[in-house]
């Protein structure tokens, strides 16, 4: 294991002593050793100059399509395209093709990833079966590895099922996430119910398909005490509810997918199926109050919600065509293009800290002695995105020039670059 020596680099840690210095880390056995000015490199040093630097990134919510989809994406290649993304942690979503609620579903999981610079932490689901609303084995599932409870992508069943996953998802020290999606007013919908909808002829999904449910999400976490995380906002309206609630106290906290704080509903004009997303693009004003919601510790996690897809899912009809973007490459650029550098204090926890604090994970420090896991990144660098990390390509910034660029991570005592490969598995 070699030394690494990170020259001129800005500390980007707004809860760290060492916050807004420019400075030099010197990395040892993995661990950091030294914290100064001019540090002279031991032999056998990596050395690598200028940039930002912070605790490695995770993003709080991929779909790797494995087990069950692997044309679209495999564990291995979706940590690929997260490690190119800066992250040095994500979480995979349990919804998946071969969805996660017993014990051996976390141990292939986790064996997939064994051994790979990026950490894969695995959710289960916290239903066993879903039309019955019968509670899967939370205790069980904690005990194999399970960071977290989710609903995946399903609505809430009925409300006493929600009821009662909150307190058992308590009892077993762990967050429960749910999506705020009506079972019914959004069924039929393709894109958010606007002007647009009506001029392209296409069912639209209107916002109260959300904020019914995120008003019943907090009449419930209030009746309870007990913690949720609400997954997938996309509306004014369900921001001001989250926000007024949180002034009272309720323990609730709540993520933006990263395409949300970039596009509308009016990108959909043409019909690009990369833009299909749910919950859908909504309106610019909704965008507008999206962001100011990072801004200012209302949304507390940005995430990528990776949905890779295979060519034909994406190059069909607008309404036979799979919903969601490969974006665990671009979270970090989509936060630079919509809320821009210089707020970067404000909304670095986004991806840093805040997800960890949901989850109740150790949170990794720039401090003397402290494991050095971190992600190296210059905001301000712009490049073409041209290529992907993932199988799928869907995303609709490929092709284009885009700015806010990961260039490392530091992650099991090793220096690795985002342009490099990382271990194939």
């Amino acid at each position: 294991m070699n030394n690494i020596l990170l020259q001129q680099v800005r500390i980007c840690q707004p809860e760290s002593a060492h916050h807004a210095r420019r400075t030099d880390i010197l990395i040892t056995e993995g661990k950091i050793d030294t914290i100064g000015e001019n540090i002279t490199p031991p032999d056998h040093t990596h050395i690598f100059k200028g940039g930002y630097v912070s605790s490695g990134w995770m993003d709080m919510r991929v779909n790797y399509q494995d087990p069950g989809a692997e044309q679209k994406e495999t564990i291995s290649t979706g940590l690929e395209a997260s490690l190119r993304g800066g992250f040095t942690d994500v979480l995979i979503n349990p919804d998946l093709p071969y969805p996660v609620f017993a014990r051996h579903h976390i141990d292939y999981l986790r064996q997939r990833a064994l051994g790979h610079p990026v950490r894969l932490h695995t959710a289960a689901l916290a239903y066993q079966d879903y039309e019955q609303g019968t509670l899967s084995e939370m205790f069980d599932l904690r005990s194999a590895g399970a960071e977290a409870f989710s609903l995946g992508y399903k609505a809430v069943p009925d409300d006493n099922f929600l009821s009662n996953a909150l307190l058992y998802a308590d009892h077993a020290g762990k967050a429960l996430i749910a999506v705020p999606r009506s079972r019914t007013m959004a069924s039929n919908g393709l894109m958010h119910e606007g002007h647009v909808n009506v001029r392209l002829g296409l069912p639209g999904i209107p916002a109260v398909a959300e904020i019914i449910e995120v008003q019943k999400f907090i009449s419930l976490v209030s009746y309870t005490g007990k913690p949720l995380h609400i997954s997938g906002i996309s509306s004014e309206a369900s921001l001001i509810l989250i926000r007024n609630a949180k002034e009272i106290g309720l323990p609730i906290t709540c993520e933006v997918y990263a395409h949300q704080l970039l596009f509308t509903d009016e990108d959909l004009i043409s019909f690009d199926t990369h833009y299909k997303v749910r919950p859908p693009l909504r309106s610019s004003q909704d965008r507008d109050a999206l962001r100011e919601g990072v801004l200012d510790g209302t949304i507390d996690v940005v995430t990528s919600d990776h949905q890779p897809h295979e060519w034909d899912a994406k190059h069909c009809e607008f309404q036979i065509a799979d919903y969601g973007v490969s974006g665990t490459e671009t979270v970090f650029s989509a936060l630079c293009m919509s809320l821009g550098i210089d707020t970067i204090d404000q909304w670095i926890g986004s991806i840093t800290s805040h997800p960890r604090r949901v989850l109740g994970l150790d949170t990794p420090q720039i401090e003397t002695g402290a494991t050095a896991r971190l992600t190296i990144f210059s905001p301000e660098q712009e490049y073409h995105f041209t290529d992907t990390r993932s199988r799928s390509k869907n995303h609709p910034l490929l092709g284009k020039t885009i700015f806010g660029k990961p260039r490392a991570i530091v992650s099991n005592g090793a220096l690795i670059h985002t342009e490099e490969e990382g271990i194939s598995l």
